[in-house]
């Protein structure tokens, strides 16, 4: 009789057994070869350490007896996300090897689909590996192998969302609209520009993961609103995308220095102030309307314009006024927010004869004047608030010259004077600065006569609804019984048929003085005969 040895099935650990199966006699039965017996037991036990050894293995799952299990990889620990075309970012801990050798790693993407294969000669404290993929959501899957074992780990969803900003760039203040794609569907929107979170005008991304046309303003924070290139963040839920906006040369104010506003007359002096100009800058020009004009002043290191000044230039006013930019000599800004509106005004007034800012009713006055409408000839005089015809027009350069002019008319004297100021269609020009005066004035009729005649008394430019007093030289005349007033009405004017008696007197001339309650007075001469 033989000795059988069988293989076993494997054990419920998953390594192999051995059985034994002796098919000799039994040992106590007649007839035993002991000797036999203990040689045949010897070749047993022989064999199974043999089999032993020649059946231990390392199965997919790991390696049993001894040999180290092959470690599952961690999860992944980050993943950042850029914009379109750029990169993904996969990082990972490491596998040791179970002997000698090194643990290769391959990332696959999205099914299988391999896109890069990353190796390393020695274990390392963390991998990472780079993989350039289009817009779009995924799933990665890093793969780490030894020899022929293999231990897999997979990221959850990964979005590489798209964003695009239009204009690329501008200046603070600027409105930027931005749209963008490849989101998680249904989910708020976060803007930061630069370091400032900004109100997008869209709060989420619609059912596709996309939103479009969404606003916000360029932040005007001395950080963010410097020149150069600033990031655009857009996130949703776990994807976020960049771009660039790159804010330029800009103006930050622009007023008068006298008052501030937006508004003046040629002539005046207008202080500008900006960011991300050249540094150091002397050579400036202010962009009036289009037309380079001399900028006093210059940029400091950091390219900050502070206190740099300009005239507003002999220009018509026009509707919509004139746009404002600074030109260093290598850029120019935008033009400012708003625009600046040329104002006209006067720039003489004095009578026509002599040049005086004072006369009677019906003396002619010449004005000048400039910043008016051009080729205007619908001009009137705003004289004390009312107006009145004007003659003349204005150039090409809404210039007012000293041919126009108007004629002073029959109102009161006032304390004060009368206020000038000239209209050119919708537009009237600021008071010129020294007020009119308006001086009385009086006329007899006759000029000459016996002691006790009538004498008719006619003028104008006296205090209104006054009393007047008329006197020859010394000696009062009396006002006659027969019609006529004692006093002015309210244009200051002496009404018709108003008459004195000529006061009994020797035959000579005399000075005639007309005056009102007010102390103004109008002087003429008689011939008592």
């Amino acid at each position: 009789m033989r000795d059988r040895i069988r293989d076993s099935s494997r054990s419920a650990a998953g390594d192999r057994t051995i059985g034994l199966e002796y098919a000799g006699p039994h040992p106590s039965r007649r007839g035993v070869n002991w000797r036999t017996i203990l040689t045949e037991l010897l070749c047993v036990v022989l064999t199974l350490a043999l089999a032993g050894a020649a059946f231990k293995y390392v199965s997919s799952g790991g390696a049993s007896d001894g040999i180290e299990r092959v470690r599952a990889l961690a999860p992944l620990t980050g993943i950042a996300t850029t914009d379109i075309g750029a990169e993904v970012r996969i990082t990972w801990s490491p596998v040791i090897a179970p002997s000698n050798g090194v643990v290769g790693y391959q990332v696959v993407r999205e099914g299988g689909k391999a896109v890069q294969v990353c190796g390393f000669p020695t274990p390392i404290h963390s991998a990472v590996c780079l993989a350039a993929v289009s817009p779009g959501r995924y799933e990665f899957t890093v793969i780490a192998t030894w020899q022929s074992w293999t231990s897999t780990a997979s990221s959850a969803e990964v979005y590489i969302a798209s964003t695009v900003a239009t204009p690329s760039d501008g200046s603070d203040g600027s409105t930027v609209t931005v749209s963008g794609s490849d989101f998680p569907a249904n989910t708020r929107l976060a803007v930061v520009f630069g370091s400032t979170p900004v109100a997008l005008s869209t709060l989420r991304t619609n059912s596709r993961g996309e939103f479009s046309d969404a606003t916000f303003k360029v932040p005007s924070s001395s950080v963010d609103s410097s020149a150069g290139p600033h990031l655009l963040r857009v996130s949703a839920g776990s994807a976020s995308a960049e771009t660039s906006f790159t804010v330029g040369a800009h103006l930050v104010t622009v007023s008068n220095v006298a008052g501030g506003g937006l508004f003046g007359p040629p002539g005046q002096s207008v202080r500008v102030t900006g960011n991300g100009f050249e540094p150091n800058q002397t050579s400036l020009s202010v962009v009036f309307g289009g037309t380079r004009y001399r900028l006093s002043g210059r940029t400091n290191s950091a390219g900050t314009l502070s206190r740099a000044t300009f005239i507003v230039p002999d220009l018509p006013d026009r509707s919509g006024g004139y746009s404002v930019a600074v030109a260093d000599g290598t850029a120019t800004s935008p033009d400012y927010l708003a625009d600046y509106t040329i104002v006209p005004r006067l720039l003489a007034v004095g009578n026509s004869s002599g040049n005086a800012i004072s006369g009677v009713p019906g003396t002619s006055v010449s004005v000048a004047g400039d910043g008016f409408a051009p080729n205007a000839t619908n001009l009137s005089v705003v004289f004390g608030g009312s107006q009145y015809a004007l003659s003349g027009s204005t150039d090409a350069l809404g210039t007012l010259s000293a041919g126009a002019s108007f004629v002073v008319p029959a109102v009161p004297d006032r304390s004060g004077g009368y206020t000038v100021a000239v209209a050119a269609g919708t537009e009237t020009s600021k008071t010129f600065a020294t007020p009119y005066s308006v001086v009385p004035e009086v006329v007899l009729s006759p000029s000459s006569g016996a002691p006790g005649g009538p004498i008719l008394v006619t003028g104008d430019g006296f205090a209104a609804n006054s009393l007047l007093t008329v006197t020859f030289g010394a000696s009062r005349a009396p006002w006659t019984s027969n019609g006529g007033s004692e006093g002015s009405d309210s244009l200051g004017s002496i009404p018709a048929l108003t008459a004195v008696d000529t006061p009994a007197l020797k035959p000579g001339n005399y000075t005639v003085t007309v005056s009102d309650a007010y102390g103004d007075a109008a002087t003429t001469n008689f011939d008592v005969t």
